[in-house]
């Protein structure tokens, strides 16, 4: 890339938020909040590990890999003219070169294999290429590669997908990092620049992903032809683009992939500026450092500020604390074990209720899942009929075979389409539905005992702060009672609330998004590209080459077929939406949990502290609150320095348009 201001940038700001939350760590460490120590280490590591991830997709032989190995300035992955790339490849900086095997049952959402094979770099064709040996794609499903190149030394990973129409399983580790991506690059060739199959898997396989971190590289845009070719194919691809993905031209590329590698290998910067390469790695650098770079910023520096004002009120709470009388406050706290053990016995009634509620929420999705694709299963012939065909068998013997398979794809395209759409309409209709009224439910159920627990909790905190006389007055602020619930009892308001404002059906909100994420990874194998591969298997289409009357038979037996595939395959397909859409749940019943244990644990803490501190001073707390505000301080410079963090990245730096 020409230049990499926009990377030092970020890196310079990136060092600044870990310095920041490094302090804010050693300050919940000093005053005794071991409960936000992890917390801050976990958030210090987070930002310090923050990378880019690009993505590069497309179909097979449109010039992935070629771009990837130009963008690197060498050849690093395998690249030829027949389908290549089988397996996930993700390129990162790192010395010495080498290169990790992850099998592919496990490169799952959750994790990776945690025993990777490694091998040389040179080997990796031996692996990743489509009929590898030692197994091939049908054993690795993700290459990681170290490689000490510039392009990724500022925490950029390039990742090389295999084909979108490749396979089902290898299209879903695909989308999944699509998921993940910061940005995702779609490659296609000049020379049959979006073809309408190149189209159709890219929207109905990426419609369920938002479009805002989309480009599009025309690759081999030197072999099309003269000036007046290149600027037709240009305008239509163009147009094409805006059309259906709403892409202005900072996002579609034109460019001679092939052209730019060998010129950075042989270091002639003419010919890779003339590759059209750098004016691509220019605009994405600019997406990723802005755009992208305010995405992983701006939340940890919020997050850095909200821990500081928990860590403040657990300063408030102490200094209230160190003014009792030490044999009181001893005798308090100890009054409040039962009620306590009381809450915290509340906590799990709670995490159980909420459990239990998800998994009724499974079955009922499952159960409505299967409903839909059972009735599609039934609705196959009726849409085969309706299919407005344009491919029939006619007289010519010779070309009869080629013109049945021309309708069976034509046929089962159609039936692509339909499953895929009627599928969409559930989602958003009747999955939806249901969501929202599980949701409903859940608050009913479970709205009224989280408001008991803050309640609760609040009366036993009274109890302890007010014990031997209300010191400094901490409990008489109603700024400060009140953001002491807000850090320690609120959950985050853009997932979930408790007490007066708590209300899962918040969830929905959330979760809508991964709605078509799970139908759609669900129904992959009824894709475009995927479902005729499928139908050339099965035994009742070969069968069709064989008869008489072609046109007579073959609506009906691709219709029959693919209702056949969906009733085998419908408790798969069942699972795997309900599991998807539990798993999200299952997520936020964690973060009610966590939250429920903070407001507990920040009590515990800032008790044991203040009786530390007294019996370690013995008779005066001088000392000790000479040191809590010295912590304060710290705390509120922490805070200003992350919020103009925030005020700058949210607002100072204009978003990269489309």
């Amino acid at each position: 890339m020409a230049a990499q201001a926009g990377y030092e940038q970020f890196q310079g700001i990136r060092k600044e938020l870990v310095g920041i939350v490094g302090q804010l760590r050693d300050v919940v460490a000093a005053i005794g909040q071991e409960s936000l120590v992890s917390t801050t280490t976990e958030l210090r590591d987070r930002v310090a590990s923050e990378t880019f991830r690009v993505l590069i997709a497309g179909e097979f032989n449109a010039g992935k890999s070629t771009t990837v190995n130009a963008m690197l300035g060498d050849e690093v992955l395998p690249a030829a003219a027949t389908p290549t790339t089988a397996v996930l490849c993700v390129v990162r900086w790192g010395e010495p070169k080498r290169a990790l095997l992850y099998r592919a049952d496990a490169t799952s959402r959750s994790s990776l294999d945690p025993a990777p094979q490694e091998i040389k770099v040179t080997e990796l064709g031996h692996y990743v290429t489509v009929g590898a040996s030692s197994g091939g794609p049908n054993k690795w499903g993700l290459a990681e590669i170290c490689w000490p190149l510039e392009f990724c030394r500022p925490g950029v990973e390039i990742i090389d997908s295999p084909g979108l129409n490749d396979s089902p399983e290898h299209s879903r580790i695909t989308l999944d990092y699509v998921n993940r991506a910061d940005a995702v690059v779609f490659v296609f060739s000049a020379l049959q620049a979006l073809t309408e199959a190149e189209r159709k898997v890219v929207d109905q396989q990426l419609k369920i992903f938002s479009h805002d971190n989309m480009f599009c590289l025309v690759n081999r845009i030197n072999q099309v032809g003269d000036e007046d070719d290149v600027a037709d194919v240009t305008a239509d691809a163009r147009a094409r683009m805006k059309e259906y993905w709403a892409l202005g031209e900072n996002r579609v590329f034109f460019v001679d992939a092939k052209g730019a590698l060998k010129g950075r290998q042989n270091r002639q910067p003419e010919r890779v500026a003339n590759s059209g390469l750098p004016v691509f790695e220019q605009s994405l650098e600019q997406f990723l450092t802005t755009d992208r770079a305010r995405v992983k910023i701006v939340p940890s520096a919020i997050q850095a500020q909200e821990i500081s004002a928990d860590a403040r009120i657990h300063i408030d709470s102490v200094f209230t604390l160190l003014d009792k009388n030490i044999e009181a406050l001893t005798a308090a706290y100890e009054s409040q074990a039962g009620p306590l053990d009381r809450l915290r016995q509340e906590r799990e009634l709670i995490g159980r209720s909420i459990e239990t509620h998800l998994i009724g929420t499974r079955i009922q999705v499952e159960e409505a899942a299967r409903r839909m694709l059972l009735k599609a299963a039934s609705s196959c012939p009726e849409w085969a009929r309706a299919i407005d065909r344009v491919h029939k068998v006619t007289l010519r013997p010779f070309k009869a075979r080629a013109q049945a398979e021309a309708a069976v794809q034509e046929i089962s395209d159609g039936l692509s389409d339909q499953i895929l759409q009627y599928a969409e309409d559930w989602q958003q209709g009747e999955l939806a539905d249901i969501i929202a009224q599980r949701s409903s439910d859940l608050d009913d159920q479970v709205g009224e005992k989280l408001i008991a627990f803050a309640r609760n909790l609040d009366e036993i905190r009274t109890a302890i702060l007010n014990a031997g006389g209300a010191g400094d007055d901490f409990l008489a602020s109603p700024g400060s009672r009140g953001a002491a619930i807000a850090g320690g009892i609120l959950l985050n308001p853009g997932a979930l609330l408790i007490g007066a404002q708590f209300g899962f059906k918040e969830m929905l909100k959330e979760l809508i998004p991964q709605l078509g994420l799970a139908v759609g990874l669900a129904l992959l194998g009824f894709g475009p590209g995927f479902l005729i591969t499928a139908l050339f298997g099965m035994g009742a289409i070969r069968a069709l080459f064989k008869l008489t009357k072609l046109n007579e038979k073959i609506v009906a037996s691709v219709a029959a077929s693919v209702s056949q595939k969906l009733r085998d395959e419908a408790t798969d397909i069942t699972r795997a939406i309900a599991g998807e859409i539990y798993a999200e749940l299952d997520e936020q019943r964690v973060e009610v949990d966590r939250k429920l244990a903070a407001p507990v644990a920040a009590l515990h803490e800032a008790v044991q502290f203040a009786l530390h501190e007294r019996d370690r001073t013995k008779e005066s707390n001088t000392e000790v609150k000479a040191r809590l505000m010295v912590s304060h301080q710290e705390l509120d410079e922490i805070d200003r320095r992350a919020g103009a963090i925030v005020k700058d990245w949210a607002m100072g730096y204009p978003a990269s348009g489309r």
